[in-house]
């Protein structure tokens, strides 16, 4: 039984967002720990915030993964142009999730209005990485998996 196998869901998710072209890439998978060099597009890193199972049924296992999509991008470059930037690259990025956003496989589709999760969300914030301080806005994006195990009998 292969509950909770996110290596796909995150490869999917890095392929869609770099070919976006809103994002440098590479779009970086897990928590960035390292400074970045400033850049005119704000940098990405994915990684899995939760999983958890919300169905069983007598065939297989639905399950809801929460994949968390950072957006950074230098802070001092400019403050007011780094929130104009990170606004409409995490909008456009919010309507590609909301709307007709195929990932493939077994991917059913993003749980927008929290049928099965909290929703489609965004926090922003600062951190800090190298001494440098980035700008962040953290995208939350509730992907329905479909048959991610068979049960046997």
């Amino acid at each position: 039984m292969a509950v909770f196998k996110v290596g796909d869901t995150l490869k999917n998710m890095q392929s869609k967002l770099a070919a976006s072209n809103l994002v440098v890439t590479p779009v970086l998978i897990g928590e960035p720990v390292a400074a970045q060099p400033d850049h005119q597009k704000p940098y990405a890193a994915i990684w899995i915030n939760s999983t958890r199972v919300f169905q069983v049924t007598l065939g297989s296992i639905r399950e809801v993964q929460s994949v968390m999509v950072r957006l950074f991008r230098y802070h001092f470059t400019s403050p007011e142009e780094n929130e104009i930037i990170l606004a409409d690259v995490s909008a456009r990025l919010v309507e590609d999730f909301c709307g007709d956003f195929d990932l493939g496989g077994t991917i059913a589709y993003v749980d927008v209005g929290g049928a099965h999760s909290d929703g489609i969300g965004s926090e922003w914030g600062h951190v800090e990485l190298g001494n440098i301080i980035y700008r962040v806005a953290d995208i939350t994006v509730p992907i329905v998996i479909d048959d991610s195990a068979a049960l046997t009998t």
